[in-house]
């Protein structure tokens, strides 16, 4: 096995007590950035869009929205350009853009919850799969351990005690790569 993560804590990166609370609104936080502090970069979220939570995973806009940032949706896979996760909750209103910030770099590893938790296994570390999201809302975004057609967060290893499961955005997907 190549990584196997048991805690938060052996990651070397750092998660700082006021990220854990915003990201608390959303579903995914950042626990490794491979050292150093965590950095996020602002981007354009659409005037009318849906609402955008610190700790979403987000996807670049398509067709002629491809300047916003996007909620990833259900079943977002390799077939859009991933961008990364929210670390504030978007600013746009029903009639004038906004921003939000997100944490953008491919080598951050997130933490979240699997879709069925207990299908994951040591088999499941490096697995490339696709992002579900529920239909309620507000919506729940968690890693879909059983969906690998055109998967795009590598799973880099799980704890069962937190039952969290920990991701990666598989880089010829993100954004930087295209």
């Amino acid at each position: 096995m190549l990584l196997e993560l048991r805690k938060p804590e052996d990651y070397k990166g750092r998660i700082i007590n006021e990220d854990r609370k915003r990201m608390a609104l959303g579903d995914f936080r950042v626990v490794s950035t491979g050292g150093g502090e965590p950095v996020a970069h602002k981007y354009q979220a659409k005037a009318a869009g849906t609402s955008i939570k610190a700790g979403e995973f987000v996807t670049q806009g398509t067709s002629s929205d491809v300047e916003y940032v996007i909620q990833g949706a259900n079943g977002a896979s390799s077939a859009l350009v991933w961008v990364g996760v929210a670390a504030t909750t978007s600013t746009e209103t029903a009639a004038a853009d906004g921003e939000v910030w997100v944490y953008d770099d491919p080598e951050y590893i997130f933490a979240g919850k699997a879709t069925t938790f207990a299908n994951l296994s040591e088999a499941s570390i490096l697995t490339e799969v696709t992002l579900d999201r529920d239909s309620s809302s507000p919506y729940t975004q968690t890693v879909d351990e059983n969906d690998t057609s055109s998967g795009t967060l590598r799973i880099m290893g799980y704890d069962s005690n937190l039952s969290e499961v920990y991701v990666k955005m598989a880089s010829p997907d993100h954004l930087f790569s295209k």
